[in-house]
């Protein structure tokens, strides 16, 4: 019997696409489709009578993933392969492929017998045929009855396509089902962790480690129960990216300058080592390498040939050492630098970076390498957890994300207010890494006094002075696991969260001032008011100083650089017709300068006449300066302290050799930052879905 709903794609193929549902009549067994292919197959089969084009299968897309090509044939070939093997019959061409065009389905596909649809431009129209044999009166009142249910429900399956295509660009509002049912600190050594993983039964765990006072990295392989351990450590080596090929073997790489081989390690069920063969040769001169188990036989790795090309993905053979290419896009800049594989071995995943500052995670399919999915993370990233359905990584905002293969259902979770970071598969969960390789803390220096006092304290935190005035310095820290922006009060001794920013983000300059400050980064400036988490202002510009209610930054489109200034309050852009200048303050109604193609610190009035302040040094781009209250604080590139110059008494002074930078001292203090070693934990989160 056919149900109403559905529409028949062959004699014994329905499509239900209300549920997004195959149904086989002859066995009557069901396929459910996912979301994406849903869409798709709706759209083919609703407009099969001409060709959807590509652009407008895009608009099925989640509007957070990349679109490619690549991946709209990878899409349309995981539909073929559905419906190919739901039914006996092949019915992989019922989907056509028009070359620069899009697709078409051409199967002959029917709706049940008292349905008739027309198409008219994109819209289809559903309308009925009443049977004209039928005299009946309560009959044909229900025939109508029927006619009116089918044309709603039809109607409504219209509505879902269009629904789905909307959820979809909107990132799908559907939030993935999960949550952590425990977070355990699995181990906490005097070492620096990386690369953690478990044995099959989960028995037993490793990692690279390296403690303060060694020079190379090593392996460290520990038992969850007993707690015993061993260690292994090549001379004059680094041990790094180690893997389990089996319950009781790894492989990992060991490299210096001069040499690199992939080593196979077995091991003794004390965990002693039992035997040690290398089994292949890799490139000690590769920019980025990693490797990830294919099976008992093959583990697949990244690498370059050298830190000028891109890394790609090749094969090699476990007991042959040999090694084959996979044809896989390596990518630009520095290529696929992570390769990991799902439990199941059908999924790789790659990292790839063009730009340090951000992230393309990519998803293939290991049959025949289409790609699934692609998604770009504005921070760089260390390692994911991929798991057969869903993949785990850090989000730009410090949080841990689940998110499933095609990134049309996810789950944020946030895990603890320390720095996490690095997360790796675990079969219930994900490990994680907390705390930062290195602690960095803030001290603030009396300059007459020659006393210095802790501005921060707290280990395995990245902090990071900023800028500084006579009552206040501002710092950047990590220190609630999201990276954010702090204002320390000397007066007060109080710490205060002025905004956050991206995790990571790197700030070549930044400006304070009582209202506002200026961030720039990447040849962008983003302008903050204290308190608000997301910028009043981004523009393109570098070296922002603030004067009042204005910035003046410069712009480096052209041959000459040329200074704008911008009006906070009324958003507006000015030009300050000056060009060839590198850094511009607004300082007692004059302009003082540096230039692009010219030594020396200058100085213009409101009558443009320009006068030479300060005949120094300032072709080099080490180079900094900063003016406040009458005073130029100057770091030229051959001297590794602080100058102090007083406009009024054009006298040089020497600033204390420990202060961090010109734009953190003034006239009493300066602010400086410390870093010592620290040993990250690692800590076990268990899931349930």
């Amino acid at each position: 019997m056919v149900n109403n709903r559905e529409l028949a794609i062959s004699d014994v193929i329905f499509y239900n696409p209300r549920t997004s549902t195959l149904r086989n009549a002859t066995n009557n067994t069901h396929k459910v489709l996912k979301p994406l292919q849903c869409s798709i197959l709706k759209c083919l089969i609703t407009n099969k009578e001409r060709v959807i084009t590509k652009k407008e299968l895009f608009t099925l897309w989640p509007a957070t993933i990349t679109k490619s090509e690549n991946q709209l044939a990878s899409a349309v070939s995981r539909l073929r392969k559905d419906l190919k093997e739901f039914d006996p019959e092949d019915l992989t061409e019922k989907i056509r492929n028009t070359p620069l065009k899009g697709y078409q389905f051409i199967g002959e596909t029917t709706a049940p017998k008292d349905i008739v649809a027309k198409t008219s431009g994109d819209i289809t129209a559903i309308e009925t045929t009443p049977n004209r044999s039928v005299n009946n009166y309560k009959f044909h009142n229900l025939l109508l009855n029927k006619k009116f249910i089918l044309g709603i429900l039809l109607v409504a399956v219209t509505i879902s396509c269009f629904n789905t295509t909307y959820k979809t660009n909107r990132f799908i509002n559907e939030q993935i089902s999960v949550k952590v049912t425990s977070v355990k600190e699995l181990y906490d050594g005097e070492h620096q962790k990386n690369d953690v993983s478990f044995n099959r039964d989960k028995s037993t765990y490793m990692f690279s480690s390296k403690s303060e006072n060694e020079q190379f990295w090593g392996v460290s392989i520990r038992n969850v129960k007993s707690g015993g351990s061993s260690n292994y450590e090549r001379q004059g080596k680094d041990i790094t990216n180690p893997i389990w090929v089996s319950q009781s073997s790894i492989v990992f790489k060991t490299s210096n300058e001069q040499s690199c081989s992939i080593v196979l390690l077995k091991l003794n069920t004390d965990l002693s080592i039992k035997s040690t063969v290398d089994i292949s040769q890799c490139n000690p001169n590769s920019y980025v390498f990693s490797m990830a188990m294919l099976s008992n036989e093959y583990v697949y790795i990244s690498e370059s040939i050298n830190s000028e090309y891109p890394a790609k993905i090749y094969k090699i053979n476990i007991a042959t050492g040999h090694k084959s290419s996979v044809n896989v896009p390596s990518g630009k800049g520095v290529g696929i630098y992570r390769v990991f594989l799902s439990p199941n071995k059908k999924v790789l995943a790659t990292l790839t970076s063009e730009d340090y500052w951000k992230t393309s995670i990519t998803l293939y399919d290991v049959n025949d390498f289409n790609e699934i999915s692609s998604k770009i993370i504005d921070l760089p990233l260390a390692s994911i957890a991929l798991h057969n359905e869903y993949i785990i990584h850090q989000e730009a905002n410090g949080n841990i994300q689940i998110q499933d293969h095609l990134g049309e259902k996810n789950k944020t979770i946030i895990l603890s207010s320390s720095p996490t970071h690095s997360p790796n598969y675990l079969e219930d969960g994900f490990t994680i890494m907390e705390g930062s390789v290195n602690s960095n803390n803030i001290s603030l220096i009396n300059l007459n006094e020659q006393k210095a006092v802790n501005v921060t304290t707290t280990k395995g935190v990245n902090n990071r002075a900023l800028f500084t005035t006579q009552q206040m310095a501002y710092y950047s820290s990590d220190t609630t696991g999201i990276n954010q922006i702090w204002a320390y009060n000397k007066k007060t001794l109080q710490h205060t969260i002025l905004t956050s920013v991206p995790t990571y983000q790197y700030f070549e300059n930044v400006f304070f001032s009582d209202n506002v400050f200026a961030i720039e980064s990447k040849g962008k400036i983003s302008t903050y008011k204290y308190g608000n988490s997301k910028p009043v202002a981004e523009f393109n510009g570098i070296n922002p100083t603030i004067s009042g209610d204005s910035i003046l930054y410069v712009k480096t489109a052209g041959k000459e650089n040329s200074l704008w200034k911008y009006d906070i309050e009324l958003n507006a852009h000015t030009s300050m017709y000056m060009t060839g200048v590198n850094k511009a303050i607004n300082h007692n109604n004059q302009i003082v300068y540096t230039k692009q193609f010219m030594n020396g610190i200058w100085t213009r009035d409101m009558l443009l006449e320009e006068k030479l302040l300060l005949d120094i040094d300032t072709s080099n781009k080490r180079m900094s300066w900063h003016l406040r209250d009458n005073t130029l604080y100057i770091n030229q590139s051959d001297k590794s302290n602080i100058e102090s110059f007083n406009l009024q008494s054009s006298t040089f002074e020497n600033v204390d050799e420990d202060c961090f930078s010109v734009f953190t001292v003034d006239a009493i203090s300066c602010t400086t930052s410390t870093t010592e070693f620290y040993a990250n934990k690692i800590k076990t989160v268990e899931l349930t879905f």
